[in-house]
């Protein structure tokens, strides 16, 4: 009997001790990304994630990419530099973003930022348009 109560436990605490490795557990966030996809064409839960961020009239995307932290919209715009750096200025104040900096030139950069959150806009010239590129993310 005495045998019995020694080789259980013993096994039990034999069994905790072996070697084996595991494996850390990746995660990773899928970015789906949809060309040439319209505003008007976001699906419900984007735009609830997107509700505090406008798009001037007649843009036209070229990238959409978001996963559970962050969001990444590109569009092509043919209204000037000026234009669209007055719109987002007062729009995004509207929606509730506090204007951090800017950095203004023949390209530009506006940051914006919210208790949870921060958005960084970017102005770059084409050929006949400003490619315009909203990076939203969660403040860590």
């Amino acid at each position: 009997m005495k045998k019995g109560v020694v080789v259980v436990p013993l096994l039990l605490s034999l069994t905790g001790c072996g070697t084996y490795k595991v494996i850390p557990k990746k995660i990773v966030h899928e970015v789906e990304l949809r060309p040439e996809e319209t505003v008007e064409f976001l699906i419900d839960e984007e735009k609830a994630r997107l509700h505090d961020i406008s798009f001037p009239i007649g843009v036209r995307p070229y990238k959409i990419a978001l996963t559970e932290c962050q969001a990444i919209i590109g569009y092509s715009s043919t209204d000037s530099l000026e234009n669209l750096v007055q719109y987002y200025t007062s729009d995004m104040e509207y929606w509730g973003w506090e204007k951090q900096s800017s950095f203004l030139g023949y390209e530009g950069c506006i940051i914006f930022r919210k208790p949870s959150k921060e958005c960084v806009i970017t102005f770059r010239h084409e050929s006949n348009s400003i490619k315009v590129i909203i990076f939203i993310g969660q403040k860590e």
